[in-house]
């Protein structure tokens, strides 16, 4: 699966580095069924046309400089440069899979990465595998309205979208969406306990009527121990069950009915967004976290993971993935930095299968631990490791938004709000899911002044939140 990766990388990195190329000559004949393809890369500079994407379309021409796609009865074209790979036998009328940079309403200003055909590619691979390693969902939105609102928001207000600060029944809220210009709100048990269906709607509703852009309003609703609303009998008769129950007890039958009753309930309240499911192998029976987990193979876990994000997307809510990249057990994880020292290999075949069937079915976010992985950075958890963020980016292909665990439940928060918020902007993170901000978002303004963090990374982490909230219909 690297090999069909490599061409995608190394483009990224030139997306996210934003440097300018020169166009060179370009090859005369069409790539021969295994080869690569030649020809300098178009890049734009502009942020503000950035968006990182994949589409699948019937081939209607492929020249020597460019493939036109049919996609929803409109054609659309898109460059090829000099480290676009080419995989497979390109045919008309054909379908073909690209990989692209660039805002596809400004079909001007589109590059490729990668093309992927639904033949055996050049590295041999059956159709299955294929298959497996195309998306079924396209992170990228075609109608450039995420370009139009950031282009009149300020650095300022860019920064407070990235942040999903935890409510807890505080009284600074409309306050932190006036002065911060804060992305979404996480509502836990305290934020219903005395609530009805009818008050939290209304709350909600007004919140979002003082934001000038749609909130992210998240909850986290997994099921068994982690229940923040239908603990309350006001808001089910009965508490839902923990996956691991309902599998048990009825299957996939049962989990898919009652994620789309969990589902329903959280779009009929106004909220958009569950911190869930909990996709995490955990065969530690000790383990704090076991009972969350569906205590299943990781092929099980995987189906399970699409499952539950599929029936959400169904009924219009987001689904954060957690936690990235995994782990084992090995001791409370609810109480301190966990170290995990497994091998690289462990993670590839065990932990990484759910996440990766989740990013193909479409999961909006994917929450990172706070563990520190020792195969993938040794120094740092995974919620502030540049390397783990590269890996869920090239290695499982997400293009979504990366979110933090809690930041608060770090050793020492209160003493280093804004050096830790700095260093998870730098790691890769689209938002921080905080219980304050305004440490923190004078902090990464002062580090995108300094130049410490590049304007260019915010823009693309605001671009995805942006895409991700008109996904949602949190914003039109």
């Amino acid at each position: 699966m690297k090999k069909r990766l490599l061409g995608f990388i190394f483009t990224l990195m030139i997306l996210l580095s934003f440097t300018a190329c020169e166009n060179s000559a370009k090859a005369e004949s069409l790539p021969s069924e295994t080869a690569d393809y030649s020809a300098e890369p178009n890049i734009n500079n502009s942020a503000d046309d950035m968006v990182i994407g994949n589409v699948t379309g019937k081939v209607i021409s492929l020249e020597s400089d460019r493939i036109t796609l049919e996609l929803n009865n409109e054609q659309i074209s898109f460059e090829i440069g000099s480290k676009t790979s080419i995989k497979g036998n390109i045919e008309e009328s054909k379908p073909a899979t690209v990989y692209y940079m660039g805002n596809i309403s400004k079909t001007d200003k589109l590059t490729l990465a990668e093309i992927i055909t639904g033949d055996i590619g050049s590295d041999g691979l059956p159709d299955a595998e294929i298959e497996e390693d195309t998306p079924d969902y396209v992170y990228a939105t075609v109608s450039g309205r995420a370009d139009e609102i950031l282009a009149g928001m300020s650095l300022e207000e860019k920064i407070g979208q990235m942040f999903l600060i935890s409510n807890n029944c505080r009284e600074d809220t409309e306050q932190l969406i006036n002065d911060y210009h804060i992305g979404g709100l996480v509502m836990l048990a305290p934020d219903f306990e005395y609530e009805s269906k009818a008050t939290v709607r209304e709350k909600i509703s007004s919140l979002q009527e003082k934001s000038s852009i749609g909130l992210f309003i998240a909850t986290e609703e997994e099921g068994g121990e982690v229940n923040s609303i239908s603990r309350f009998s006001q808001f089910r008769a009965v508490p839902f069950w923990s996956a691991q129950d309902l599998y048990s007890e009825g299957g996939f039958g049962y989990i898919e009915t009652i994620s789309i009753e969990k589902a329903a309930l959280l779009d009929s309240l106004g909220i958009n967004l569950n911190l869930s499911p909990f996709c995490n192998i955990v065969d530690n029976r000790d383990s704090a976290f076991f009972k969350r987990s569906l205590g299943q193979s990781a092929q099980i876990t995987a189906d399970f993971a699409s499952a539950v994000v599929t029936t959400f997307k169904e009924h219009n809510v987001g689904t954060a993935v957690k936690y990235f990249p995994g782990y084992d057990g090995n001791g409370d994880e609810t109480s301190q930095i966990i170290t995990d020292s497994r091998s690289y290999t462990a993670f590839e075949e065990i932990d990484f299968a759910p996440f990766k069937a989740a990013i193909r079915k479409g999961t909006e976010f994917i929450m990172l631990s706070h563990n520190i992985v020792t195969c993938m950075d040794g120094e740092n958890p995974a919620s502030l490791s540049p390397a783990v963020n590269e890996i869920l980016r090239t290695e499982l292909g997400f293009a979504g938004i990366a979110v933090t665990d809690d930041l608060s439940k770090l050793p020492d928060y209160d003493d280093s709000k804004g050096e830790t918020a700095v260093k998870a902007v730098k790691a890769g993170n689209d938002i921080l899911y905080t219980c304050s901000c305004e440490e923190e978002i004078k902090a990464i303004v002062k580090a995108v002044n300094s130049g410490e963090i590049p304007l260019d990374n915010i823009d693309i982490s605001v671009l995805r939140i942006l895409n991700a909230k008109l996904r949602l219909g949190i914003i039109e």
